[in-house]
């Protein structure tokens, strides 16, 4: 990637501001294998992740108007704290509803683990497994149902939907901040339809092929 983009003409490099011609041109990194790292990470949590959970949380918008109006009404409005917390609680709950990935994270236990409250240890070595469609629906009162209000009465509350601790999703600061600056832009400004529902499958991520929104300036 970095090597074909290095063959491009000076002039074309030159004039384009892309995030790749920042990347090659910082002086911030050691090596070009940091600079590849960068670029491959910025594909991962820029692109296909990212672009399936937008088109999750519309999707989830234009099946419950009252939802979307409450949005766009605050991101319209003057209170810039209330639209910002009302944002937030929509793009949790969308992914809360819609992971992406069937498995948010795998890890070997360092020591032996027991398990809170059963009889039950999980040895050292042993391969965890974290499946997020489950993890994202343990313990919430109507788990299927797109409630982003249910995150003021638990604003603390996780679902680690990048990980966590040392080995958490590089992007995931990337991700936010692209998921946000979008949806602020479009809620704020269009109304959303379903058209066709489509059919969830799973094929890498979580998708829903065929589905089809209509989109109009509200």
């Amino acid at each position: 990637m970095l090597l074909h983009y290095r063959k491009k003409p000076d002039e074309m490099r030159s004039q384009a501001k892309t995030i790749i011609g920042c990347i090659e041109n910082s002086n911030k990194y050691a090596s070009d294998a940091d600079r590849v790292a960068d670029m491959v990470m910025i594909l991962f949590a820029g692109h296909g992740t990212t672009a399936h959970s937008l088109a999750w949380i519309f999707f989830e918008l234009a099946r419950n108007q009252k939802e979307a109006t409450r949005l766009r009404e605050a991101l319209s409005g003057k209170d810039d704290t209330r639209a910002q917390q009302l944002l937030k609680d929509v793009l949790r709950e969308g992914m809360r509803l819609r992971p992406v990935y069937a498995t948010v994270a795998v890890r070997t236990l360092g020591r032996d683990w027991h398990v809170k409250g059963k009889n039950m240890v999980l040895p050292k070595g042993a391969c965890i497994i974290f499946p997020s469609s489950l993890l994202t629906r343990d313990g919430v009162e109507k788990a299927e149902e797109f409630e982003p209000m249910r995150w003021k009465l638990h604003p603390d509350k996780t679902f680690l939907s990048f990980s966590s601790g040392a080995h958490n999703c590089a992007g995931k600061s990337l991700a936010l901040a692209e998921i946000t600056w979008v949806l602020s832009r479009l809620c704020a400004r269009y109304q959303f339809e379903v058209v066709d529902e489509g059919t969830p499958e799973y094929c890498v991520f979580w998708k829903c092929k065929g589905a089809l929104l209509r989109c109009q300036k509200a």
